[in-house]
């Protein structure tokens, strides 16, 4: 799975960006983790790495249980 999403340390840091997007989740968006969100979801090999300062891409590999 690939994740495109903006990128959180940046969100956390900067708050006046958090108030431009008028997201009704994005503070808790960016105090979490997507790399602890996909690792519940049982997905291994977990790796998120910014894109630009804007973005960040994160990655995981989940294998098919059948």
């Amino acid at each position: 799975m690939i994740i495109l999403d903006g990128h959180q340390k940046i969100l956390r840091n900067t708050t006046w960006l958090s108030d431009i997007f008028e997201e009704p989740y994005i503070q808790e968006y960016a105090a979490n983790s997507t790399d602890a969100w996909m690792g519940k979801a049982g997905f291994n090999q977990v790796l998120t790495e910014d894109v630009w300062w804007t973005n960040q891409l994160t990655t995981g590999v989940k294998s098919s249980s059948k």
